[in-house]
């Protein structure tokens, strides 16, 4: 049997099960089963979600430059981490239920890495390699993005099902830089070595950024609600750039959210 058939008997056993169940329990018990109380609707639901950023917040890669005073070729590349997953505060108000307003508090610890190496003077012609003096330099940069995202959430679909739960988000994103701390390793070409602590600036300490996204809404008999969600988050600016870095203007969130 072809793996196209087994997938469909697979799907119409999984259809077909519940279906069967529930013509025995009918025939066995014909009393019908009492009615299902709505959830009760609160206007200022409290909670957190539990977040994640798939990808990375800064771009990185590899660059090179040249400058004729000194007479020098510089080489960039740089690196950062993947986010962990992050516990954001959450509260809500619900003008009726399918419109409601959010507000989030939460920030990230950031970090990325820069190494230069400078060779200094020009290549010779006449030589079979590149015998030019090379410095190392190292920058090593931390900080916290606080962030304080702003919401609305619409569920477009009335009636029952699926659709019914589903709803869109918009909103704006406030990002403030702090508590930045830069570690500089140097390494010259005689063999000596140094190391400063010199915070970088950010190119803007404050950000903006706009936010589009789907989700879902369950709420169960006690009022508890469980929303999985997707944003989009799309930044103003940069908060850091460098030669070979930047901070990402396109941003990626999952996650799913609890309240009560």
């Amino acid at each position: 049997m072809s793996p196209r058939k087994q997938l469909a008997k697979a799907a119409l056993c999984v259809w077909l099960l519940p279906a069967c169940l529930f013509a025995q329990q009918t025939a066995a018990a014909p009393t019908p089963a009492p009615v299902r109380k709505a959830a009760k609707f609160r206007r200022w639901p409290v909670g957190f979600r539990i977040e994640l950023v798939p990808g990375t917040l800064f771009d990185t890669g590899a660059a090179t430059s040249t400058t004729t005073k000194p007479a020098a070729d510089y080489a960039y590349e740089s690196s950062t981490k993947k986010l962990t997953v992050t516990g954001v505060p959450t509260i809500e108000h619900c003008f009726t239920e399918r419109f409601s307003l959010g507000l989030e508090f939460r920030f990230h610890h950031v970090r990325y890495t820069q190494t230069t190496e400078m060779l200094s003077g020009r290549v010779d012609p006449n030589a079979n390699y590149d015998d030019r003096i090379v410095n190392t330099f190292i920058a090593d940069t931390r900080a916290r993005y606080w962030e304080v995202p702003m919401v609305a959430r619409y569920l477009p679909f009335g009636g029952k099902g699926l659709f019914s739960r589903t709803y869109l988000v918009g909103g704006a994103e406030y990002r403030r830089v702090a508590s930045v701390v830069g570690t500089f390793s140097n390494t010259y070409a005689d063999g000596t070595s140094d190391t400063t602590g010199t915070a970088p600036k950010p190119v803007s300490a404050n950000q903006l950024g706009f936010i589009a996204g789907i989700g879902m809404r369950s709420i169960d008999d006690a009022g508890l609600r469980i929303m999985p969600e997707a944003r989009f988050v799309r930044w103003r600016g940069t908060t850091f750039q460098g030669p070979s870095y930047h901070s990402a203007v396109n941003q990626i969130e999952v996650g799913l959210g609890f309240s009560f």
